[in-house]
């Protein structure tokens, strides 16, 4: 597929997605480039990081991951409109070789980028959406038993104390499981939740993009 755009929300696991589809690429030695939006600051910078992706062009597939759409537009307003126009600058051969994967938060997909895509990509079958979907029970008992929790005391404390909706993503389930397994227990609210998460990023800034 050459273009997709993964959405879902903020600790969805986006980023994590495209990390494995990256990984796996190196593991099996294609040619991959990897942008983090999120971490440039001007026009500037995106512009030549963007140019770097297409530097020294060889034959064969180039995959280029341009993660954290979303978080690069909070910066620059006008980051879509500098993705399009890179897309617009590279050659017809480029483009029929280039495999791009992005990862942006559900709703901030620029329309301009979206018109860049279907201008150059304009079959259905080569531009393609998806959205990562809110964990299931299933998926929270899961990750509770590898955590060597019980899984059904786990869930169950989990809808008494209306903690259900922060299992659904992975960045906040995480803190929830290995607060369980620190204390023994799960805060008593969402908001004490909410309260402890922020400590431990403070504390671990890696675990976690935003406090």
């Amino acid at each position: 597929m050459p273009v997709l755009a993964l959405f879902g929300e903020r600790g969805a696991g986006k980023s994590v997605a495209l990390r494995q589809e990256h990984q796996a690429l190196e593991t099996a030695r294609a040619m991959t480039r990897w942008v983090n939006l999120g971490r440039h600051q001007t026009e500037s910078q995106v512009r030549t990081a963007l140019a770097a992706t297409s530097a020294a062009w060889e034959a064969g597939e180039r995959w280029v991951f341009l993660d954290s759409v979303d978080e690069g537009l909070n910066v620059l307003p006008a980051l879509g409109g500098l993705i399009a126009d890179w897309i617009d600058s590279l050659t017809v051969d480029q483009r029929s070789s280039l495999r791009l994967r992005f990862s942006c938060r559900t709703g901030r997909w620029p329309d301009v980028l979206q018109d860049a895509l279907t201008r150059h990509w304009q079959s259905s079958l080569q531009v393609r959406h998806m959205i990562l979907a809110p964990l299931s029970v299933h998926d929270v008992a899961v990750a509770a038993e590898d955590y060597g929790l019980d899984a059904d005391a786990f869930c169950t404390v989990l809808r008494e104390r209306n903690l259900a909706q922060l299992s659904k993503t992975p960045v906040t389930l995480l803190h929830l499981l290995e607060y369980q397994r620190v204390h023994g227990t799960l805060p008593t609210t969402a908001a004490d939740a909410y309260r402890q998460a922020c400590a431990l990023l403070f504390r671990d800034p890696a675990s976690g993009r935003h406090p």
